[in-house]
């Protein structure tokens, strides 16, 4: 997996991935290790030979497996569905589940089991879902929990009230859409760092006059 070179802009794993002290992923790079590492690893692990592959067996059953899951994924993130996506998804998800039974059969269902079963009616109702994904409200909120406020919790609401004249709310949810809609990380941060650096010239300025 090591080997695997990831174009720039894709989110990078632990290089230890595997191992108990990476600590946990993030919901991106769970998308990055289905969406790009599984479909090119899992193949040179587990296919000796082509024509060998028998799919009754177990490690064809879990080819299959990873496969369903990571066609479920690629639906699910793509910027642009139909309703054959929407029954591609239902049907490679109900393959997932039955290989997984044949797999894991002592494996309890957990709640998300349960909520994926309706993503594909999401999709043909919603549209592309890769908006409202976690992923990008989990990276604003470790954006804003990167913000210095010196202690001084509120502040920062009847700063964006005053300055833009919206709820600290609505501008979160608009960033993150934007953040979803391909933007890009740089310019962002750019504009960021611009803020902090505004923000720490005003800071200076007020310093000077209470001197």
């Amino acid at each position: 997996m090591q080997d695997v070179i990831l174009l720039t802009g894709i989110t990078q794993l632990p290089s230890n991935l595997g191992q108990s002290n990476h600590g946990k992923l993030k919901a991106i790079q769970w998308h990055t290790l289905f969406a790009y590492l599984l479909p090119l690893v899992i193949p040179e692990l587990y296919i000796v030979e082509v024509n060998a592959i028998t799919p009754e067996s177990n490690r064809g059953q879990i080819l299959l497996n990873i496969s369903y899951l990571c066609q479920c994924t690629n639906i699910l993130c793509a910027k642009q569905v139909s309703d054959n996506n929407s029954r591609l998804f239902k049907m490679f998800y109900k393959k997932y589940t039955d290989t997984s039974k044949l797999i894991f059969p002592k494996a309890k269902i957990q709640p998300n089991h349960h909520y994926a079963l309706h993503l594909g009616q999401q999709l043909k109702r919603w549209g592309p879902l890769y908006q409202v994904a976690e992923f990008h409200g989990k990276w604003m909120v470790g954006v804003l929990q990167q913000v210095a406020n010196n202690g001084h919790i509120g502040e920062y609401e009847v700063f964006f009230w005053a300055q833009i004249d919206k709820t600290m709310m609505l501008w979160f949810n608009q960033l993150q859409r934007l953040t979803s809609s391909n933007l890009i990380y740089e310019e962002f941060m750019s504009q960021k760092d611009a803020k902090e650096t505004c923000g720490q010239k005003q800071s200076v300025q007020n310093l000077i006059e209470l001197e």
